[in-house]
């Protein structure tokens, strides 16, 4: 694929990368200490267009639910940027944040309800788990359901099937190689025991991204980078959420 058949895509995504939201953005929001003020503030900031359709008064499965159905939203416009043979390989992002509860459903545990709320998850949560099994095996998580009863880890299995859908003998597979050991590495890292230790590997990943997003212009990777990157801005801003929603009443002197 020829960078001349990238350049809409790469200023459009150029425009994006500059509207993301800045370390001042973040630095305002710390300092806010309960959920509807935060969204107040967030309103104000480069992260306005994530929050717009947010309020205080949503529990955490909803706050959860929106920023998936948004962050899958811009997927799609994303995709309708690229040239036609690269267009269907973004869908396959859309599952990355759903391994979780992909893999609890397959597990055989009871759907929780806003699973069976989910439109993207709703299908799988027939309370027979063979039911369950055959209908991931006829969506497109069949790839998914299919590494599960093989024993396969759901990351690892998620990441083949990326790039099998790579577009084939494409020159730019350097930087998807660069974009998947970097993906990797963060995916793979067990789980940090702290704060510190996560923000430590986020604020590594974001280096390895913008250096990828900008080294890989006009390619493919340059697109995955960008919405990896909304990825980590739309889980720091989740995790910013939650937390104000689930423990910032139940603190000493909080109302």
């Amino acid at each position: 694929m020829t960078s001349a058949a990238f350049a809409y895509a790469q200023a459009r995504l150029q425009s994006r990368h500059g509207a993301r939201p800045r370390p001042i953005d973040w630095r305002r929001l710390q300092a806010v200490g309960d959920v509807v003020h935060y969204l107040q503030v967030a309103r104000r900031t480069r992260l306005g267009r994530w929050v717009e359709e947010l309020h205080g008064d949503q529990d955490s499965h909803s706050i959860e639910s929106a920023l998936r159905r948004q962050f899958c939203d811009y997927i799609d416009e994303v995709a309708r940027w690229l040239p036609h043979p690269w267009r269907d390989t973004l869908g396959w992002l859309k599952r990355l944040p759903e391994l979780p509860a992909i893999q609890y459903l397959l597990s055989g545990e009871d759907p929780q309800p806003w699973m069976q709320q989910d439109p993207r998850l709703r299908a799988f949560t027939a309370g027979d788990r063979e039911q369950r099994l055959l209908a991931f095996g006829q969506s497109d998580c069949a790839p998914l359901a299919a590494a599960w009863e093989r024993g396969e880890p759901m990351a690892s299995a998620w990441f083949e099937h990326w790039r099998e859908s790579w577009a084939p003998g494409d020159a730019a597979g350097d930087g998807l190689e660069h974009l998947a050991r970097s993906l990797r590495r963060f995916l793979g890292t067990p789980h940090p025991q702290d704060a510190e230790d996560f923000e430590h590997a986020r604020d590594l990943l974001l280096a390895q991204l913008t250096l990828i997003f900008r080294r890989y212009s006009f390619q493919p990777a340059a697109c995955y980078a960008h919405l990896a990157l909304t990825g980590l801005d739309l889980m720091t801003l989740r995790a910013d959420l939650l937390r104000r929603t689930l423990f910032t009443a139940a603190e000493p002197g909080r109302l």
